[in-house]
C-alpha cells in the first residue's frame, strides 16, 4: 500500500509502512524545528517538510541525504511536487511562493511579490500549472513553462486546500475554503453557457428558510442579472448585479444572493423557486427550495 509521512511538533517526521500499521522510519529536521507540512515526490525518491522555522527539508533516496533550503521568512505551510518530481513548490504564512528545481543543484526562486499568507501550493497531474492558495481567498495560477503568472481567482472566503483533477482540457482544481469546497474548471474558452456565458455552482443552503447564495463562474466581462421565478414561471424578483470582470464568484458580497423576497419586499411562501442567471446574452436556470 504504499507510505505516509506524518510531521510532528517535535522536528521529527514518521515514515508509516500502512500495509503493515506501523512507524518505519523516522526523520528528524535538522534545526529541530516544528514540522508543517510534508510531501512525498511521486516517484518516491524526495520527501519534503516545511518547518515552522522558515524551512525547507528535502530528504533523497532510500539513505534519506537531507538538505535544508532557506528563502522563506516566515513559517513553511505547504509543499507539493511536481508530477516528474523535477521540481518543489512552498508557500508560506509571510506570503511567499517558492519554486525549486531539483535537477539544477536546487535553484530556488520567488513567484511575484509577497501577499497575504499561503495556506496551500499544489502542481496540476500533468504539471502544467502550479495553484497556490492563500488566507484573503485569492488563489494565484502559473503556468509551470517559465513560471509565467496566468491568472488570479478571488473566492471571496479563505483558503485551506488545494488540489488538482485530471490533466490538460480536462483539470479540475478543487478549493477548500472557510465557506465549503468548489471543484473549479480551469479550461479556457470551456463553460456550460458558451465562451461568453455564466456558469453557476450549487446554490446553498438548498433548501433554506432566510437567504441563498448562487455562486457562478463569468467567463467574460459583462453584466450580470439575477432574476427568480415562481413554480408557475411568474417573475418574482430581478436583481441587477452590474457591469462584472469575469472570474469566479464566491462566497459572501460575491455570490449572487436572493433573501427569499419578492420586489416589493414582502417574504414569498416556502416552494420551487427557479433562478436564472443571465450575462453576456446567455443564460442559465437552475432550481432552488425555500422551506419557511
Amino acid at each position: 500500500l504504499g507510505e505516509l509521512a506524518v510531521g510532528g511538533a517535535e522536528g521529527q517526521v514518521a515514515i508509516w509502512d500502512i500495509a503493515a500499521g506501523r512507524v518505519a522510519e523516522s526523520l528528524a529536521v535538522p534545526s529541530g524545528a516544528a514540522v508543517r507540512t510534508v510531501a512525498f515526490s511521486n516517484n518516491g525518491r524526495h520527501l519534503a517538510a516545511g518547518t515552522a522555522n522558515a524551512e525547507v527539508v528535502l530528504w533523497t533516496g532510500r539513505q534519506r541525504i537531507a538538505e535544508t533550503f532557506l528563502g522563506h521568512q516566515g513559517q513553511v505551510e505547504s509543499v507539493s511536487f511536481s508530477d516528474d518530481g523535477d521540481w518543489l513548490a512552498s508557500g508560506g504564512r509571510a506570503g511567499q511562493v517558492r519554486v525549486w528545481n531539483l535537477e539544477r543543484a536546487a535553484r530556488g526562486r520567488a513567484l511575484g511579490g509577497v501577499g497575504a499568507w499561503v495556506r496551500a501550493v499544489s502542481f496540476s497531474a500533468d504539471g502544467k500549472w502550479l495553484a497556490a492558495g492563500r488566507r484573503d481567498g485569492r488563489i494565484a495560477i502559473w503556468d509551470r513553462v517559465g513560471f509565467q503568472q496566468i491568472g488570479e481567482l478571488d473566492m471571496g472566503s479563505g483558503i485551506e486546500g488545494l488540489g488538482f483533477g485530471g490533466a490538460g482540457a480536462a483539470a479540475r482544481l478543487l478549493a477548500g475554503t472557510w465557506e465549503g469546497a468548489w471543484l473549479l474548471d480551469l479550461s479556457v474558452g470551456e463553460t456550460d453557457a458558451g465562451a461568453s456565458g455564466v456558469v453557476p455552482f450549487p446554490a446553498y443552503p438548498n433548501p433554506f428558510n432566510g437567504a441563498v447564495r448562487i455562486p457562478y463562474r463569468l467567463a467574460a466581462d459583462g453584466r450580470v442579472v439575477l432574476r427568480i421565478y415562481d413554480a408557475l414561471g411568474q417573475l418574482v424578483r430581478q436583481l441587477d448585479l452590474g457591469q462584472r470582470t469575469a472570474g469566479y464568484y464566491y462566497g459572501p458580497g460575491r455570490a449572487a444572493q436572493w433573501d427569499g423576497r419578492d420586489r416589493r419586499g414582502h417574504p414569498v411562501a416556502s416552494g420551487l423557486y427557479l433562478y436564472e442567471l443571465q450575462a453576456g446574452g446567455k443564460s442559465v436556470r437552475r432550481k432552488i427550495a425555500l422551506i419557511r
